[in-house]
């Protein structure tokens, strides 16, 4: 029996990678199969939150091992006995993956007791995934306790520690292969260890949709690559690799992203460091190209120069504009041999700067992209704005040994050694991020320029209009009229012979029937939502009679009780116990007097009757006692600070109440507790600035805009003042304001709070 054999000075090396990280070390032992040429590993756990009966089985079909290569292999911890030879697996020569033991190592790290069964392959074509056996296959029992007990390696033969047996492939299995038993693991498995198993084992592998060729439902024309290189394989026969967790490890969801159709823009990556070019291809997927016709493909090749790094590797990166990805698919990972690099993409590793820049977006980079990129997309400083962090990106960066022979991983495996070549990689990448960022901002900006254009007329229109009608209803009747008046002239000049003017009249009435189709257009669909909401506003109004009737039945109830208390006859346990049951009137009361004052408000006639300048404090302060019992509640304070005299444009006063109201509601669902809300604003050179700040959950600046979207409610738990929420809130503030062509927008927060929405009532 072979000795164990032990490299002292790489064990104490590798020995802190799995101290204390089971999944990295299962992670190891599954990257092991992959070296052996299976195709599919099937992981199991039983029992992991008792380390005294856990169990974890690894199953592989591989081309399994000999008692040989048993001995030097998992009888030599921390050795490096796959750095000999060509370094590739037997049957689909796949470039190994490990060089120092690691796997091995895991067995130790993860288990006191393991149990190896293997057959090996017998050299014959395989039938499908599964390799053909030798005769007799290896078995081997290694007692880790035993093992540690021992003063020496020369003792541990005689305690019997390990022991190593052949078996005959009949009455075992048929297929090539090894088991891997480990059981009296060293540490319960709390859910939280396998959740974060989970995550790793998600892309240990790179996900489907970043390997897989892109289907044509999704690009109009084809990038550099149908499907990157990701592994260096010699054989020509389809070579998978697929992971399936059982058992206690069972993964329920799929282990693949979101599907490829929810990204807006497609980056793909070719280096050749033979060639010494980098080619780039941007394209906008069809989602974007629907929202944003303006988003255009744009391909460019690089040079590299002479003393560059001499290395090859491919990258695809997937990119969302207002959402983010599933929380373990986010960032852009870096693959080598198809296999994941820690740290790289990690939410705690920010590699490409992506996150810092964000945070600094006004500070962006883009001038570090020099001249040369200008004449791929026209540089426009205000592209910085448009920075997002690495949770609107999903991707891969994919690197074979052959191709990257200057990169060295550290030893104890998380990255590399900050070598030139490593940077190339990292200065690449984030080029080819940087140009779409200008890409996406090029095709938004004129989407930006028609809706400051449309606020404009709204502003215009909320002039001249008549006081008891909306903006909207007058500039459709307006444009309307400027139509009749265009026909009229062309009929004129028909009858004069005069063409110039017919052609002139004609194309003048084209563009504003254009203007009031648009206008007509967006009134009709917000139609179906302002049905229903009318529906409930109609009960509402009605409902205001019920709550007064309510109110003074509350108010009569308040003062008996009040009466009943102030009786000398009451013993203390009575009077305690009505004490109680006063409170509890006291504060219904309260919250019916606050709902009376608003409902009537707001549905009173004087509040649709005629537009007004509304003074926005005591508008605020109206809207703000419906919530102060939902806010006392939960221990938050709502602090008014807006500057009294401060006004709004001509406004009907149930508009603005009902603005602060939907505002207010979002505000005091997503406060924690004990925390602050405060309103504060100004009169500024082009307007009145109001800014709505709350302490609680922050909102991602770069996906904010779809919170104004409709029936994007993330609130599940019903409230008895606040509701569950339809996720209409924002949707009819922005709408409210849209009207008199003012603007809503979350901001920046303040000091001290964590969400921030903008109003900008125009100059009136």
């Amino acid at each position: 029996m072979a000795k164990f054999t032990v490299d002292t000075q790489l064990f104490r090396e590798l020995g802190e990678l799995l101290v204390g990280r089971e999944s990295t070390a299962l992670v190891e032992l599954i990257k092991n199969a992959y070296d052996a040429d299976s195709q599919i590993v099937v992981v199991d756990g039983s029992d992991l939150h008792d380390p005294e009966i856990s169990k974890i089985e690894i199953l592989d079909n591989g081309t399994g091992m000999t008692e040989e290569e048993f001995e030097n292999g998992f009888l030599r911890i921390a050795t490096r006995t796959k750095t000999e030879g060509e370094k590739r697996s037997l049957f689909f020569e796949r470039r190994f993956t490990g060089e120092k033991g690691i796997g091995r190592l895991a067995l130790h790290k993860l288990a006191r007791y393991v149990e190896i069964d293997s057959f090996r392959w017998n050299g014959n074509s395989p039938t499908g995934p599964h390799f053909p056996i030798n005769e007799q296959g290896v078995r081997a029992r290694i007692d880790w306790d035993l093992v540690e007990a021992q003063q020496t390696l020369d003792q541990i033969e005689n305690v019997n520690a390990v022991s190593l047996e052949k078996l005959n492939a009949s009455g075992y299995q048929i297929e090539a292969g090894t088991k891997i038993v480990l059981t009296k693991l060293r540490k319960s498995w709390t859910e939280k260890d396998i959740s974060k198993f989970h995550d790793d084992v998600a892309t240990l592998v790179p996900p489907k949709v970043l390997v897989k060729e892109i289907p044509s439902s999704v690009l109009s024309e084809p990038l550099i690559f149908k499907t990157p290189q990701f592994r260096d394989i010699r054989s020509s026969i389809s070579d998978n690799f697929e992971i399936e967790l059982l058992g206690s490890l069972a993964y329920s969801e799929s282990l693949h992203a979101s599907e490829i159709e929810s990204a807006n823009w497609i980056l793909e990556i070719d280096c050749d460091g033979t060639a010494r070019t980098v080619r780039y291809h941007i394209a906008p997927t069809r989602i974007q190209i629907e929202e944003y016709p303006n988003s255009e493909h744009r391909s460019f090749t690089d040079t590299l120069p002479d003393n560059a790094p001499k290395i090859s590797f491919q990258a695809r990166i997937l990119q969302k504009q207002y959402k983010v990805w599933a929380k373990r698919y986010q960032g852009i990972r870096v693959y080598m041999e198809g296999f994941r690099v820690l740290p790289y993409g990690e939410p705690t590793n920010d590699w490409l700067d992506l996150n810092r820049d964000y945070v600094n977006r006004s500070r962006g980079r883009f001038e570090s992209l020099g001249e040369n990129y200008d004449r791929i997309i026209e540089a426009d400083e205000n592209a910085a704005l448009v920075i997002q962090s690495n949770a609107a990106y999903f991707g891969a960066v994919f690197i074979c040994h052959q191709g990257a022979p200057q990169l060295q991983m550290l030893v104890n495996r998380e990255g590399f050694l900050p070598v030139p070549a490593m940077e190339l990689i990292r200065d690449r990448v984030r080029v080819g991020i940087d140009v779409l960022v200008r890409l996406r901002y090029s095709a938004t900006k004129p989407v930006k320029n028609v809706r400051r254009e449309k606020a404009k007329k709204q502003r215009e229109a909320t002039k001249s209009s008549d006081l008891r009608e909306l903006p909207s209803a007058w500039k459709i009747r307006e444009e309307l009229r400027e139509s009749r008046v265009a026909i009229a002239d062309a009929r004129a000049a028909v009858s004069s012979g005069d063409t110039s003017t017919v052609e002139a009249a004609i194309e003048r009435s084209e563009e504003v029937i254009s203007n009031a189709e648009e206008s007509i257009h967006e009134v009709a669909t917000e139609a179906s939502m302002l049905r229903v909401l009318a529906t409930i506003g109609t009960e509402l109004a009605a409902f205001v009679h019920e709550i007064n009737g309510l109110l003074e039945m509350a108010v009569g109830l308040d003062r008996q009780l009040n009466r009943i208390l102030s009786t000398a006859e009451l013993n203390r346990p009575t009077r305690s116990k009505l004490n109680d049951v006063y409170n509890i009137v006291r504060d219904l009361r309260q919250s019916l007097e606050y709902h009376s004052v608003f409902l009537v408000d707001i549905t009173s006639v004087d509040a649709r009757r005629r537009r007004s300048r509304q003074g926005i404090h005591s508008r605020f302060t109206a809207a703000s006692r419906l919530f102060q019992s939902a806010a006392e509640n939960q221990g938050i304070m709502i602090d008014n600070r807006i500057e009294e005299g401060v006004r709004s444009p001509p406004m009907f006063p149930a508009e603005i109440t009902a603005l602060f109201a939907n505002l207010l509601s979002n505000a005091v669902k997503f406060s924690r507790d004990n925390g602050r809300i405060k309103a504060w604003g100004r009169q500024s050179d082009d307007g009145v600035r109001i800014f709505v700040e709350n302490e609680g959950i922050p909102v991602d600046l770069s996906i904010a805009e779809k919170w104004f979207e409709p029936f994007q409610s993330t609130t599940s738990k019903v409230d008895a003042t606040l509701g569950q929420g339809m996720g209409l809130g924002l949707t009819i503030a922005r709408s409210i304001l849209d009207e008199y062509g003012a603007q809503i927008a979350f901001v920046k927060p303040s000091q001290g709070f964590d969400t921030a929405v903008e109003i900008v009532f125009p100059e009136s």
